[in-house]
């Protein structure tokens, strides 16, 4: 299955070639969205990391898989919001579903 932007959540199974906005095309400019919930589904292994970054390379999310097999649900602060070039840089294994609002 390819990355799936259509939806929400938005769900990720592999790392972006650009940012969310260049990648689905987006109109109108402002594609900010609010990250509620990310759910990692079926990492493999220890050690096995996803990263979230910004436009400018800074990391917004990053977590490192502590045990094999084992998913993990992170709950995202109120108000935290990324602008519409956010990507997906890296994701070791298993799927990434991404809950938000506008």
């Amino acid at each position: 299955m390819a990355n799936d932007f259509s939806s929400n959540p938005i769900i990720l199974d592999g790392v972006m070639a650009g940012g969310y906005q260049t990648t689905i095309a987006g109109v109108p400019n402002d594609l900010t969205i609010y990250p509620r919930v990310i759910k990692w589904d079926a990492p493999v292994a220890a050690g096995d990391v996803f990263e979230i970054d910004d436009h400018l390379g800074n990391i917004l999310f990053k977590h490192t898989c502590v045990a094999n097999g084992q998913g993990e649900t992170f709950d995202v602060a109120e108000g935290v919001r990324w602008e519409a070039e956010w990507q997906l840089v890296t994701l070791d294994s298993g799927k990434l579903y991404i809950y938000f609002t506008t």
